[in-house]
Formats: C-alpha cells, structure tokens, sequence
C-alpha cells in the first residue's frame, strides 16, 4: 500500500472485559501477529458470528454461523477472551501503556544532543508517575 508505514514503533491495544467481536478480533490477529502489545482486562470472548433464529414469539436463539480462524494459531479467542500481554483493570490500562512509551522513547533519544529538550519533559512527566 501506499504511503508511510507504521513500523518499528509500539503500538498498545487497550482491553476490558466489554470488549467484544470485532473489537477482539483486531486485538487477537496484532498480538499474535506481534505487531502489537494487548494491556488490559481479558476480553468477552465472542469469536465466532451469529444468525439469530426466531423460534416462537417469546424464544430467539443466537446461532453460530461462521468460525474466524487465525492464520498463526490456527484458533480463536472463543469462549476464553484475548488474554492480554499485561493483565491489569482496564482504568490502569492507559497509564501503564503511556509509562511504558515513554521509557522507549525515552530510550531511543537519550544519547542524541538535539533531542535532549524531549528527554528532559519525559523525565519529568516519569517523575509525576
């Protein structure tokens, strides 16, 4: 595809137990794929789509129709959730992934003079953490 490529940078997917469908599904295939670091809660578990049957007026059942397959694992999150890389409730989830980045970028530019302004504001916000 054309255009700039997002590579060789952290990317983090945030979860909680509400997430659920396609939502999991886009954190599953990154994480397994290791292109991206799952934070969070474990997800709902809803892997496979459904049709949903009226029987009787009152009775409607949810009906699988479908299975998504991952290429890697050959399985799904089904039933189980995606587990993420780090567990932790959801309302730790953001400020534990932001820490986490800027110690890499924290990394990446401490020894190159120009960016020593950036490195200097990251400390401070670490210090504040």
């Amino acid at each position: 595809m054309p255009g700039k490529k997002y590579i060789d940078k952290p990317l983090y997917i945030l979860t909680s137990g509400f997430t659920f469908s396609g939502g999991e599904a886009f954190a599953y295939s990154l994480q397994q794929a290791q292109k991206a670091k799952v934070i969070g809660e474990i997800t709902g578990g809803g892997a496979h789509p459904v049709t949903f049957q009226q029987i009787s007026e009152n009775i409607r059942f949810r009906i699988p129709n479908r299975r998504s397959i991952n290429p890697i694992t050959l399985s799904n999150w089904e039933g189980t959730g995606v587990i993420p890389d780090v567990q932790l409730e959801q309302e730790k989830a953001f400020d534990y992934a932001y820490t986490e980045a800027l110690h890499i970028v924290r990394e990446k530019y401490k020894d190159k003079p120009h960016y020593a302004f950036l490195v200097t504001e990251i400390d401070s916000v670490l210090e504040t953490r």
